[in-house]
């Protein structure tokens, strides 16, 4: 370990060749505003593999773990998608979260083709932070950046197509609100924790059709062994055996 360093994590039977010292699995260093870290695992994609489908652990581990490396101040600055599907000549919104409140952000946008445009930022209030609205003229993938008054970065990249896309590949979060909003007036209900609609098991009667071939019949088989023992029993008697 190098001094200052920070140690998260230890295996807890391989130990070093002192006897008493555990190998290191995870350790962090201070650096900056933020952190540099060390993983000396190995195989990480067997964790996910080797857990039930329904698991979070793994995408607990690494979202703690970058957490774990940004600075203690804040989230950041994010970039957030906030519209429909990106196309050509549909104005594009974008949610700027964690920036600083003493002067505007500067966001610019760096088309396909590489040209840079500055895009106008808007406040959204106190608690929404800003808003962002590009208007896309090129398709193909565009890039977001932002920077806040204290030097805070943020980026994000998108495809923009020439024809829609559908919602299911939108990409964007989901709108809870919204569909608490239509449950309440349609008279439903969101579906949580609790079961919403009973389950009720209804039996309906109907005429059931067996087929079997011939072979399969109690009959055939038995006339099948019938000829078979006469057979045999002919044999004998004929000393045929």
């Amino acid at each position: 370990m190098k001094a200052g360093a920070e140690v998260l994590a230890v295996h807890p039977k391989d130990v070093e060749a002192d006897g008493r010292t555990h190998r290191v699995l995870l350790a962090r260093e201070q650096f900056g505003d933020g952190f540099t870290v060390a993983l000396t695992t190995d195989l990480l994609w067997r964790w996910k593999m080797s857990l039930p489908h329904e698991s979070k652990a793994v995408e607990k581990f690494w979202q703690q773990l970058f957490l774990s490396l940004t600075p203690a101040s804040g989230q950041g600055l994010r970039l957030v998608k906030d519209s429909a599907p990106a196309t050509v000549n549909h104005p594009i919104t974008f949610r700027l979260e964690g920036a600083s409140a003493v002067a505007l952000p500067k966001v610019i946008a760096v088309a396909p083709n590489g040209d840079p445009q500055p895009l106008p930022v808007r406040s959204s209030g106190a608690s929404a932070g800003w808003q962002v609205e590009l208007n896309p003229d090129l398709d193909g993938r565009w890039e977001i950046r932002a920077v806040d008054a204290t030097g805070g970065q943020a980026r994000i990249s998108l495809a923009v197509t020439k024809q829609p896309q559908t919602m299911e590949t939108a990409n964007l979060p989901a709108d809870v609100e919204g569909l608490r909003r239509l449950a309440e007036s349609t008279g439903g209900k969101l579906i949580e924790d609790d079961p919403v609609f009973q389950q009720q098991s209804a039996v309906i009667a109907a005429e059931e059709k067996h087929s079997s071939p011939l072979w399969n019949q109690k009959w055939f088989l038995g006339l099948l062994l019938v000829i078979y023992g006469t057979e045999l029993l002919t044999r004998r008697w004929m000393k045929l055996l």
